[in-house]
Parts: C-alpha cells; sequence; structure tokens
C-alpha cells in the first residue's frame, strides 16, 4: 500500500478572445451541495464555458493527495470517488483514506486536512472509499466564531464527524469531541457496516445513510437511516426502510421471495451548463468529456490519470471572473483492471 496523490486538475478555456468579465461585475457560482443544489438538479447557471469555446480547455492545476491504495493483505483497492465542494472561497474534498482536504480553488493551493484515522486495513465491501462531505452554518453564531460553517464527513468505519471549515479543527461541541459513532444498530459488523456517501443536512439536522456488505450473512446490519443535530451531535430520529428478513423457516421445495433488491457497480453522474454542456467523466475509459446538450455532439475531451468514478463539478470565482471544471479521477476500487490515481483536476479558461 502507498500514499499515493490524489491530482485535482483545473481546466482552462484555451481561447485568449474568450470574455471572461471583470472581477467586481461577475455571477459568481458556488457548488455548495453534492449535486449543486439542495435538490440534487446538478444544474450550474455558468456559462463562461460554452459551446463555442469548450473545445478550448486546458488544464488550470493539480493537486495531489498521496492516499491511494492496491490491494495488499488485508487492505483493499482503493477509489477515488469524491465530489468537491465549492464554498465561501474554499474548496473541500474528502481522499480514499477518507482525509479532508480544503483547498484555494483558484490555485489548488492545500489550506488544511483533516485525518480521521480510519483503520485502512477494515474489511469495507466498497474498498477505500468516500464521497465526499456536507457542510452548514450555524446562523445563530457570529461570523468568525469556530465552527460557524461545518464540514460533515460519515466514515467509512462508522462515525459522523464534525469540523470547523475554516481550520479543519474538530468541533467540540458536537457529540464527543467532533464525533459521533454510527455503529449502536443491531448485528452491527465492524467493516461490513459502513458509510461511503456525504450526509444530507437540512434545517439542522444531519442525516446519514449506511451501506451494507453483500453475501456475507443472512442476518446482515440494519440499514437504518438516522438524524441528528448539526450543533450538538444528539439523535434527532432514525428510521429502517427495510424491515429485517423473516426467521420463519421455509417448507421444502418452496422459495422465499426476494425481499431485497440486488445493487449494482455505480459510476459518476453528468452535470447540465447554462453554457449549453454537460460534462461527464463516469466511464471506464479514463476520458472526461463535454457535450452539446442539444445535439449531444461531443465538443470537448481530455484523458484523465484514470478513469473517474465520481461526478464533476462547475464554480466561478467572484476574484478572478473564471469558471472551474473540476473532476476527481482515481479508477474504481472493484474494477482491478483499471489504473489507480490520486488527482483531482480542474479545466478553466485562460
Amino acid at each position: 500500500m502507498s500514499r499515493a496523490t490524489i491530482l485535482l486538475c483545473g481546466v482552462l478555456l484555451a481561447n485568449p478572445g474568450a470574455p471572461c468579465g471583470s472581477a467586481t461585475a461577475v455571477q459568481s457560482d458556488e457548488w455548495p451541495f453534492y449535486g449543486h443544489d439542495a435538490g440534487g438538479m446538478r444544474l450550474s447557471p455558468l456559462t463562461q464555458i460554452n459551446r463555442a469555446n469548450a473545445a478550448g480547455l486546458r488544464v488550470a492545476w493539480t493537486f495531489h493527495t498521496h492516499d491511494v491504495a492496491e490491494r495488499h493483505g488485508h487492505t483493499k483497492r482503493s477509489g477515488f470517488e469524491s465530489t468537491p465542494l465549492v464554498v465561501d472561497g474554499t474548496l473541500y474534498l474528502t481522499t480514499p483514506f477518507n482525509r479532508v482536504i480544503a483547498l484555494d480553488p483558484e490555485t489548488g493551493a492545500q489550506r488544511w486536512s483533516y485525518d480521521p484515522k480510519i483503520e485502512l486495513a477494515g474489511d469495507y465491501g466498497d474498498g477505500l472509499v468516500n464521497r465526499g462531505v456536507a457542510t452548514w452554518v450555524d446562523a445563530t453564531r457570529a461570523n468568525g466564531r469556530p465552527c460557524r460553517r461545518r464540514i460533515f464527513e460519515a466514515t467509512l468505519d462508522a462515525r459522523l464527524v464534525a469540523i470547523d471549515a475554516a481550520t479543519g479543527s474538530p468541533c467540540a461541541d458536537f457529540g464527543t469531541a467532533g464525533q459521533v459513532s454510527l455503529r449502536n444498530v443491531p448485528r452491527y459488523e465492524s467493516g461490513w457496516y459502513h458509510m461511503t456517501s456525504p450526509p444530507a443536512v437540512v434545517d439542522g439536522v444531519v442525516i446519514v445513510g449506511s451501506a451494507i456488505d453483500d453475501n456475507h450473512r443472512v442476518d446482515m446490519a440494519s440499514g437504518v437511516v438516522r438524524a441528528y443535530d448539526a450543533r450538538t451531535g444528539l439523535l434527532r430520529w432514525s428510521w429502517d426502510p427495510l424491515p429485517p428478513n423473516s426467521s420463519v423457516s421455509i417448507p421444502a421445495g418452496n422459495v422465499r421471495p426476494q425481499q431485497i433488491p440486488p445493487g449494482s457497480i455505480s459510476l459518476g453522474g453528468p452535470i447540465v451548463t447554462a453554457g449549453g454542456l454537460v460534462f461527464i467523466a463516469g466511464t471506464t475509459d479514463s476520458y472526461i468529456r463535454g457535450f452539446d446538450v442539444e445535439t449531444g455532439k461531443e465538443l470537448w475531451k481530455a484523458l484523465l490519470p484514470a478513469s473517474a468514478n465520481a461526478t464533476p463539478i462547475t464554480y466561478q470565482l467572484r476574484s478572478s471572473g473564471r469558471q472551474y471544471l473540476v473532476i476527481a479521477a482515481g479508477g474504481h476500487p472493484k474494477i482491478s483492471e483499471e489504473a489507480l490515481s490520486d488527482a483531482v483536476v480542474a479545466y478553466a479558461l485562460p
């Protein structure tokens, strides 16, 4: 196993005559949710990168996280599946080792990192992955107070952590020293019950689901959905979407109806922009592509360090007026024929 690099690349449109606008009079748009907005529409209103100039996208910056693992002993293969957030002038992403990293979205320079120190050799059915974080502002706290804006991560080893968006320090008033255990569910088994996706935050409540390993035993842990107070970490409610399988024996010759539908490998989805473009990199080859939203014509593609099992994002900075397109390209933890990477790549217009 090696702590390899996660590469964040920014792409620039290469047409120097393309209008970029001024830094003082430009529409700013961030990416504050996993799916861009609270409804998960993945629709960006930005138009600087559009059908007329998308063919000129170029790399703007690259960042490496150094968190990559091949299958070795008890350690599972890693997959870089994080969808970054951009809010309040900072880009937040997670690594396969569940570290949270804050970057300057214009340069890719690291501002801080937080390590929840998960057990890397855990028996996680999805491999070493994390798909991102959620964020929330405590409006009752004054600007500049610690943990006014919080970053929430659900970890592979079943913890919900809250950290200060400005510094990366744990929010001491959340749970115990900034974290809540998610392991108190019936039939919990370390590693087989885990979290890979970001929480959802609404009305001061943090909501987390879970991932359950397939084909291990008939009495797996409950796939409960739980909601916690975003300030204190206290449990607000819980809900089990599926009743446990029946323990009643089935007479010989009869077949128990399947109660829980099977899952499948999921690759990253597309985003749509007001510039008339669809961007997607969730394919088994190593390209990110831009398509005309009306005709489906491929207008641009760029070779990534590995295939992207993640969703791209786009944002625009108030300071420079530059729009960026960002994708995490790390390969897939369960497709061993694919190369692994730790790269986040950003594209933009010059």
